[in-house]
């Protein structure tokens, strides 16, 4: 009976030992988890800043290129006027004209 005392001690001390070595290996993975998801958290703050940023500058892009186009629009609709004061009396008598004959 002793010897069948000493192999289940024997036993529990391995099973015990193998017990802790799993805790170490699953504190291991935990802390490589853990540093893993810290890295992509970082990761992916850098590039939302990068993509605000980029975002920001198309945004002023877009602004500067609309305000230049209206400012386009409006020389147009300006030199379209004067066009029209400068030519109606003659292009009344060129239709009237046109209707006569």
């Amino acid at each position: 009976m002793d010897k069948y005392m000493k192999e289940v001690i024997n036993e529990d001390k391995l099973a015990r030992k193998r017990v802790e070595e799993a805790k170490k290996k699953l504190a291991g993975i935990t802390s490589s988890l853990v540093s893993e998801k810290s890295i992509y958290d970082e990761f992916m703050k850098e590039e939302e800043k990068k993509t605000l940023a980029i975002q920001q500058k198309l945004e002023i892009e877009i602004e500067t290129v609309k305000k230049q186009c209206e400012e386009e629009k409006a020389k147009g609709l300006e030199l379209l006027k004067k066009q029209f004061i400068t030519n109606k009396d003659q292009w009344i008598e060129n239709i009237i004209q046109n209707i006569l004959s």
